[in-house]
């Protein structure tokens, strides 16, 4: 990780190399991988290695497939930074049934379902790129303040306050948001770094995916 390499998923063979001598001193290796840099996973995201037979040599082939089209659906995520959100609270007493209209699982998933799109709407217009709204608030706050200095007025000061206000919800709403994607306590190991952050997001999403299975017969099949 602290040279941005790592290993590829993959499957077939699982020992690459062989020291093709005779039976009695047989060996086999998992010697070879297939690295990749972070950066690769920005232009595609479903990678996959695959070890082929060796044949006559006594190294197995190594092919990467890049699985273009494939469409993965992601299910619903609640996010915790927008609780912290003043419309937070309004959605949800003007959506959520009472408490006798729930009785079964049935009742809680379709009251779940009519909240999601108005959540999903309080995030595209309060959260999306929550990064570059963090980095926007600062720029202001820090102009705002320096606008102050050079000319102490009630409305300058006022508008600081706003800024500061809104810069710091917005830092604590991304790092919420980084918290429970990683689901570990990463804060506390590194100063916040947006892209480290989101590189190791996006390399345990992949390592996830199953993109191929092998049946039966040892055929391999493409999902």
């Amino acid at each position: 990780m602290s040279c941005g390499l790592e290993d590829l998923k993959y499957t077939g063979c699982h020992y690459t190399w062989y020291n093709n001598q005779s039976a009695d001193t047989w060996m086999y290796i998992k010697l070879d991988r297939v690295l990749y840099y972070s950066l690769w996973l920005e232009q595609f995201l479903f990678l996959e290695a695959l070890f082929l037979e060796s044949d006559i040599s006594d190294h197995s082939p190594m092919l990467v497939n890049f699985h273009h089209d494939l469409k993965v659906s992601r299910p619903f995520l609640f996010l915790n930074m927008w609780s912290k959100n003043k419309r937070f609270k309004g959605i949800i007493q003007s959506l959520w049934p009472p408490v006798e209209a729930i009785r079964t699982l049935l009742d809680l998933n379709s009251a779940i379902k009519k909240l999601k799109q108005p959540l999903q709407d309080l995030h595209r217009s309060c959260y999306s790129d929550i990064s570059d709204r963090v980095k926007k608030a600062e720029e202001d706050l820090l102009d705002s303040q320096h606008a102050l200095k050079c000319c102490f007025t009630q409305e300058g000061k006022e508008l600081v306050v706003l800024n500061t206000e809104t810069y710091r919800g917005l830092l604590e709403a991304e790092n919420a948001y980084i918290q429970q994607m990683m689901n570990e306590d990463w804060l506390n190991f590194m100063d916040r770094n947006t892209k480290f952050f989101h590189d190791v997001i996006r390399s345990r999403r992949k390592r996830g995916l199953i993109l191929s299975l092998h049946n039966g017969p040892g055929d391999i099949i493409n999902v």
